[in-house]
């Protein structure tokens, strides 16, 4: 953390290819208060980089990212780029970034997600208190649910997403309301637990499919399975 805090002689970060570890990882305040930073730069699909929430606060010069919006490897959520020009100038229903939903910040109630978009990052619906339905079309990319992607929705009553692969955990916690998710055939992973509401989940693979799912423990598959519906 911190190890290029307050220098002003970087104007660019470029991450050109992957190093051994495969992930370049950018840690809260590495490059805080680095008032010249323009640019960031991701050369390589193939590249994976993680930035931690706060690493360019106070980069007020910061306003392009160019990351490659087909990647997988990349990871950030909107906490990754406070602060940043980039962040500051986006005034549209959607952020997006890589391909990742970084924030909602339209008033509708029924939210149709852009096709484009890949992921839902951590916090992206935190605070979104008239929100209560998210959908994707079956053209949709989305394939992952970030952590708390949806907490703070607190009244969101029903998510369809069609193509949905991953959710990580605690992706509904904080939504009270929430009484109907459609999980996909799809789905891959359900990490962990289900969340601490009485949400009911519509699975529309068979039995067959379900037992193809990555699970936490056979304990946390009990526990989705008490909570889901099969609809073949």
């Amino acid at each position: 953390e911190g190890a290029f805090a307050g220098n002003t002689g970087i104007t660019e970060l470029v991450f050109s290819r992957a190093p051994s570890s495969g992930m370049y990882t950018v840690y809260t305040a590495a490059f805080e208060n680095c008032m010249s930073l323009e640019r960031v730069r991701v050369c390589d699909k193939n590249t994976g980089v993680t930035l931690f929430p706060g690493c360019f606060e106070g980069c007020s010069k910061l306003s392009a990212f160019d990351l490659p919006s087909e990647s997988d490897g990349i990871h950030l959520h909107a906490a990754s780029i406070e602060g940043t020009l980039w962040m500051e100038s986006q005034t549209g229903e959607f952020v997006i970034l890589a391909g990742i939903l970084l924030k909602y910040q339209g008033n509708a109630a029924d939210v149709v997600l852009p096709d484009e978009v890949r992921s839902i990052g951590s916090g992206a619906f935190d605070g979104c208190h008239t929100v209560f339905s998210v959908t994707a079309s079956e053209r949709s990319l989305l394939k992952k649910l970030g952590y708390q992607a949806f907490t703070g929705a607190d009244a969101l009553k029903t998510v369809s997403l069609p193509n949905l692969e991953y959710r990580e955990g605690s992706a509904f916690n904080g939504c009270p309301d929430l009484e109907t998710v459609i999980l996909p055939r799809s789905v891959l992973h359900l990490l962990p637990d289900p969340p601490d509401n009485a949400t009911v989940f519509l699975y529309a693979g068979t039995r067959e499919d379900w037992d193809k799912i990555t699970f936490y423990t056979d304990e946390s598959k009990a526990k989705w399975e008490a909570r889901t519906i099969f609809e073949n």
